[in-house]
């Protein structure tokens, strides 16, 4: 038996200056694409900065605290509610956005237990994010994986800290309106499961290729997928039934592929390629070393001159970019893409699987295994459910121990030895099973 080795465990269901376009090839036909909203923008404080009226609340502590003092994007100004347990204070967005993240920046009368709810209407409100310890500071909330969309953001609180009540230097949140529509075509990408391997955290998950958000600048950290630090890594999107595809649009953050392929399939298994770069094109890609700091994400047009057919269309990559010389050894991350988008006919708005089992025996084949001997950060995906079994020493179970539920129909789970969060535990042996 291996070393006993203390980790956190998660299993989660989920599935960044702009450079020129690189096309391939004339498109199929022309098309005008307008230009998505900024994801990397405080909507509350646009959305009260156009009309003071947008912030409501429960009550100030006093005239000198006032509401709109958490939206005015001045770090010396503070809101501060009146003293219950129950204060709340919320933001009118002006229309309905897909909020990617909300942010509190608090004063030292901070909220202990608080929720962060979303609203399309203001009165029918769902969580988004559940504080039970809070510490103060400064608290990001990721919507992930949640869908969270809705035009009014409120923090209700449930027990202050300190004899005060909920004192906030900033509430900002963050969101765009989904990509729309090509006027001679169709994103059969968005809002799609999107699935990858070997991906970050869940910060970074797949999903956000598919969520229809970008930052203008191509640069900040918004609203996109990052692999880990290696080289054969792809991303992939289930477009719910067979597709034709005209071209693919490719919004990478600075850490792009100099080289990859364009795969598509039928069935999730067997993958075909039909893009990948020229060696002149890899060549450019990779002589544009750049520092961390300097270096910008790019924007790339695939248009293919035979389009493809299939249901799944995935990126592989095969190069990283590098961030300084010697080049492309050193100082290499892995890959990120804001969005993932398949134009052309066909898909389905809805992805079909089959639901997970109420008898869940029968026979699996193993597609991952751990015995976590080494530094382990392993994310794997597959395409029902999976079976994850974790072993506390002794002889590892023969059979499943747990049956994840599905997200989306095409769950991931992750087993993650350094991320934060989860449950920790001492754990032996991982092994994932699938039917």
């Amino acid at each position: 038996m291996p070393p006993r080795t203390s980790l956190l465990a998660t299993t989660t269901l989920a599935l960044l200056a702009l450079s020129a376009p690189l096309a391939f090839s004339a498109p199929p036909q022309p098309r005008a694409v307008q230009a998505v909203a900024a994801w990397n923008t405080d909507r509350a404080a646009e959305a009260v900065a156009a009309r003071p009226a947008a912030v409501t609340t429960s009550g100030s502590e006093n005239a000198g605290t006032p509401a709109g003092a958490a939206f005015d994007s001045n770090p010396t100004t503070r809101r501060a509610s009146n003293f219950a347990d129950n204060a709340w204070i919320q933001v009118d967005l002006g229309s309905v956005i897909r909020v990617s993240q909300v942010k509190l920046e608090w004063e030292a009368a901070y909220g202990k237990q608080y929720v962060l709810e979303i609203s399309g209407n203001g009165t029918d409100w769902t969580d988004l994010h559940t504080e039970d310890e809070g510490t103060g500071g400064t608290v990001t909330a990721h919507t992930y994986p949640q869908e969270a969309t809705g035009r009014y953001v409120r923090m209700r609180g449930v027990e202050h800290a300190t004899a005060w009540g909920y004192s906030l230097f900033s509430f900002q949140v963050f969101g765009g309106e989904p990509a729309p529509a090509s006027t001679t075509g169709t994103n059969l990408a968005l809002n799609h499961p999107a699935y990858g391997n070997l991906y970050q955290h869940a910060g970074n998950s797949p999903a956000f290729v598919t969520d229809g958000g970008r930052p203008a600048d191509l640069k900040t950290d918004q609203s996109r997928w990052s692999s880990d630090w290696n080289q054969n890594r792809w991303v992939g999107v289930d477009l719910g039934a067979q597709s034709t595809i005209q071209w693919v649009d490719l919004y990478w953050e600075a850490a792009y592929a100099v080289d990859f392929d364009l795969q598509v399939s039928d069935d999730n298994r067997n993958w075909r390629t039909v893009y990948r770069p020229s060696a002149a094109q890899i060549a450019e890609r990779r002589a544009n070393i750049k520092s961390p700091g300097d270096a910008v994400g790019r924007h790339d047009t695939i248009d293919l001159p035979t389009p493809a057919t299939g249901r799944y269309v995935r990126m592989l990559g095969k190069e990283r970019r590098s961030f300084c010389n010697p080049a492309p050894s050193t100082a290499q991350f892995g890959y990120s893409l804001y969005e993932f988008q398949v134009w052309g006919t066909g898909g389905s708005a809805a992805a079909a699987y089959p639901a997970l089992p109420q008898n869940p025996g029968g026979a699996y084949r193993q597609t991952f295994f751990d015995d976590f001997t080494g530094s382990g950060l392993d994310r794997f995906d597959h395409n029902q459910y999976v079976i994850l079994n974790l072993a506390l020493g002794g002889a590892y179970p023969a059979g499943h121990n747990q049956v994840t539920t599905p997200y989306w129909g095409l769950p991931q789970s992750s087993v993650d030895r350094v991320a934060q969060g989860g449950v920790k535990a001492e754990i032996d042996w991982v092994r994932v099973e699938q039917k």
